[in-house]
């Protein structure tokens, strides 16, 4: 083939790739914040987040919250349906562990290179140190299972 004879058939495959590439970035809408001032987000079946993060906390039941920090930072919390406010990624990023045994819980740990700490088992809580170690995953055990688990 000629070169003369490629170029129409490279135009035609670029202007197909550039068609599903403009097709495939169409994302569903973000939730609003309510006017009503409350900070609460809107949201509904229609109009999920695109943050996988915030996608979880309304899945659970929960609602975003727009927390302002006062240097001008924000993020969003989740509420969840008991009226706790936790930070939408931390609740995220500890529901793999939820129903889990310690020993499942231990290997996704290790793959995500988190550390566990067993803060309450069985109703007993246990006694811990006060030091922080961002990314440590807090577990309450109940008859071996994972129940509660939160990321510092």
């Amino acid at each position: 083939m000629k070169k003369t004879q490629l170029i129409p058939i490279i135009c035609l495959l670029s202007a197909i790739a550039s068609l599903l590439i403009i097709l495939g970035s169409k994302e569903k809408t973000a939730p609003e914040l309510s006017p009503t001032g409350d900070n609460s987000v809107i949201s509904d079946e229609t109009s999920l987040p695109t943050n996988p993060a915030s996608a979880y906390c309304i899945e659970q039941g929960g609602s975003l919250v727009r927390t302002s920090l006062p240097e001008g930072d924000e993020y969003l919390n989740c509420k969840l349906p008991s009226g706790e406010e936790v930070e939408e990624n931390k609740f995220y990023n500890s529901a793999p562990y939820l129903g889990k045994t310690l020993e499942e819980a231990e290997t996704i740990a290790r793959e995500k290179r988190n550390s566990l700490r067993i803060i309450e088992q069985d109703g007993e809580t246990l006694e811990t140190t006060a030091d922080y170690v961002p990314g440590r995953i807090n577990i309450t055990l109940t008859n071996g299972i994972i129940t509660s688990a939160f990321e510092e």
